[in-house]
């Protein structure tokens, strides 16, 4: 059976304080979140915290009506395509 992805097993104290952090750093300063959960006793790697930090802006994003609904379908597909592959994310990232 797969581990299950770290923000499951945050509380969900710690999990609502995760996200106003991300978004008040714009979803940016990834290590500086992964050292702060760190320090929380939370093992999470800068990968996975990229991965849920793109979830949560998108997720964000649809709320506010930034993204329509077939952009985040499009958007879901890339990041399955991408979901494991730090590489391919690192490649992505450099392209911003």
């Amino acid at each position: 059976m797969p581990k299950p992805a770290f923000f499951r097993l945050l509380d969900a104290a710690t999990r609502a304080e995760l996200d106003r952090r991300l978004a008040a750093s714009g979803f940016g300063d990834l290590r500086a979140h992964v050292a702060w959960l760190h320090a929380r006793g939370v093992a999470v790697s800068l990968t996975a915290l990229h991965r849920y930090a793109v979830r949560l802006r998108e997720r964000a994003d649809r709320e506010a009506g930034l993204i329509p609904d077939h952009d985040a379908g499009r958007l879901a597909r890339i990041e399955a395509l991408c979901e494991g592959n730090a590489a391919a994310l690192r490649r992505l990232e450099e392209r911003r």
